[in-house]
């Protein structure tokens, strides 16, 4: 993984499943979707069997989200890329794609990146498609080694040949990932997580795909 390593993804998305994800907000005007304001947050079903004190385990989420330990430089927290109204507002080395610019400091003239003459008309001409989307900055590139226990916060690493694309006259930078991060704002409405919906709210205990994950998997 780009920005932290599997095992801190691991224990985040433990940490994350935790917590209630789904409730129903009262109709809106008309029967139409209500404000989430009136939703009620279910509990966790078994919550008392993993934690005796839910506010020290709601204590527990806020240190671990800001805890730059999580990140294997010892300087990347969850909130790096969440900490601003639940996203990343960073406009500096956030570009991933070909040909994208190492350190580029996003513009607002760069949005859109795919831009029609007539936006309302998707088969007008194409005025600018550029082949690059805005991510969010993570490490640099190491392969991980270990943990030294009471020791250094920066993870045991190696450093690993960098792609072109995250160095500049070889010295590496940030990788920046392949998609802007997602708001953690509301997050505990979700059933899936991520863009595309690939970490589901059913957790096998050794993958994030949940029932489809065609892996033997079971979480004992």
């Amino acid at each position: 993984m780009p920005l932290m390593n599997y095992q801190t993804h691991r224990w985040t998305l433990i940490a994350a499943l935790m917590i209630p994800t789904a409730a129903m907000a009262q109709p809106g005007p008309g029967g139409g979707l209500g404000s989430l304001k009136t939703a009620v947050l279910p509990q966790s079903t078994g919550l008392s069997t993993y934690a005796k004190d839910n506010a020290a385990l709601i204590a527990l989420g806020k240190a671990l989200f800001w805890d730059v330990q999580a990140g294997s430089d010892g300087r990347t927290a969850c909130a790096s890329c969440h900490f601003h109204a639940g996203t990343d507002h960073r406009i500096q080395n956030q570009l991933s794609g070909a040909a994208a610019s190492p350190n580029y400091t996003l513009q607002s003239a760069d949005f859109p990146f795919h831009r029609l003459a007539d936006p309302n008309n998707n088969r007008s001409t194409v005025v600018r498609d550029k082949r690059q989307v805005a991510g969010s900055a993570g490490v640099i590139h190491r392969q991980f080694l270990g943990l030294d226990p009471g020791g250094s916060i920066v993870e045991n690493g190696a450093n690993l040949t960098t792609p072109v694309l995250f160095s500049i006259g070889g010295v590496s930078t940030r990788q920046a990932t392949n998609r802007n991060t997602p708001s953690t704002i509301n997050a505990v409405f979700n059933f899936r997580n991520f863009w595309d919906g690939r970490a589901s709210n059913v957790f096998t205990g050794a993958t994030p795909f949940g029932d489809s994950d065609t892996g033997l998997n079971a979480y004992v």
